[in-house]
């Protein structure tokens, strides 16, 4: 029987990592030894393909000179570039003035339309980028236990979580800002998900001989003040109030921590609260998702969703909730959810399909391998 802690390690990301390259899904099972993998729905052949673009992606990233907090053009309010700065990503400026001024009321909201050019001279980009790298390179150190990858991921982690010059303060309160309207808002916690990402990171790298003790506290001690922050701001306790895909991410990033810092009590109160709070309140009986599917991409903001419940039910199940399969009297569950997409997607679509892969992983491993006959009918299509 796994201890608690040893047990909340693998739901916090050594249980399933899940990889989408060339529309391949890649299981591997930390469940037993390290060096072990439970490859489930997947030829020889795509694994082999699959894991020799990781260790190409990879190697393309450690030469690579990764930007930092500090390398932005746009600085927050406050005047110091350690505070991670972004703009709210469906927001446009009005066409008879110039994209980049910050005038009073000239922004305006179009919801599905990303406004890219607004993402450029801020964190955004930068933040997102390098967080992805961590994760790629940490997991190529785990499967292939090559040095080099550790070394690298090491590098970024210490760049943007730890040292003094270059470390992104730990909070929030400049994200996903409004030009002319406010220099940040509570929506801008949804860019903190990308430090649960970090989390699972330092997990894969933990035995390396680049990772140690020093650097664990101080990663630790670094995501200690964001989880205050997200539990005590302002910005905080609003966004846990969102009803939407905001609320069941700020759920999931205040279980992963708690889970991550020891803190297993708020993790446990949080789960319990997300049977009411987000299942009850955003799935119906027939698993359709109101709050998601009333957006103008509905489909890709109710498997963003239901990626959140889904990995909040993985790690549920370590403290023996059964997310799953919960409903309310008069709601859906977890597992509706899923079948309604599934039910309703359109196999022709490589769009549709591509999305339902971020979600089909976790689902198959919850259900226990319910979902292996559609993974096989979307690859093979």
């Amino acid at each position: 029987m796994l201890s608690k802690s040893l047990k909340i390690l693998v739901a916090l990301g050594l249980s399933i990592i899940v990889f989408n390259y060339c529309n391949t899904l890649d299981y591997f099972d930390k469940n037993k030894e390290q060096s072990d993998r439970l490859i489930t729905s997947i030829s020889k052949l795509k694994l082999i393909n699959s894991l020799s673009l990781l260790e190409k992606k990879a190697n393309s990233m450690l030469d690579k000179d990764f930007k930092t907090v500090i390398d932005k053009s746009i600085i927050a309010p406050s005047r110091n570039k350690n505070d991670y700065t972004s703009r709210a990503i469906y927001y446009w400026p009005k066409d008879n003035l110039k994209k980049n001024s910050t005038k009073d009321e000239i922004w305006e909201y179009v919801d599905g339309k990303v406004n890219k050019e607004s993402l450029i001279e801020t964190d955004h980009n930068n933040y997102y980028e390098v967080l992805g790298a961590i994760k790629t390179l940490a997991l190529s150190f785990h499967l292939f236990q090559e040095d080099k990858y550790a070394e690298k991921t090491v590098e970024l982690i210490k760049n943007w979580f730890i040292n003094k010059k270059t470390r992104m303060n730990p909070h929030f309160n400049y994200a996903q800002a409004i030009p002319g309207k406010n220099s940040g808002t509570p929506s801008g916690i949804i860019d903190a998900r990308g430090v649960l990402w970090v989390v699972d990171a330092v997990n894969l790298i933990s035995k390396s001989t680049y990772w140690n003790d020093n650097l664990d506290l101080e990663f630790r001690q670094w995501t200690e003040k964001l989880f205050e922050w997200l539990l005590k701001s302002d910005f905080g306790i609003r966004e846990s109030q969102a009803k939407n895909n905001h609320g069941t991410f700020y759920d999931l990033q205040i279980i992963k921590l708690s889970s991550f810092l020891g803190e297993y009590s708020i993790a446990e109160n949080y789960i319990d609260s997300v049977k009411i709070n987000r299942i009850a309140h955003q799935i119906e009986p027939n698993g359709f998702q109101t709050e998601e599917m009333k957006r103008t991409k509905s489909n890709m903001y109710a498997v963003f969703n239901l990626s959140a419940l889904l990995e909040i039910a993985t790690i549920a199940r370590t403290y023996e909730h059964d997310l799953w399969n919960y409903k309310a009297k008069d709601s859906g569950s977890i597992k509706d959810a899923v079948d309604y997409l599934l039910s309703n997607a359109d196999y022709k679509n490589q769009s549709d399909t591509k999305n339902l892969l971020r979600i089909l992983p976790k689902a198959n491993e919850l259900s226990g391998g319910k979902y292996n006959k559609v993974i096989n009918k979307i690859k093979s299509e």
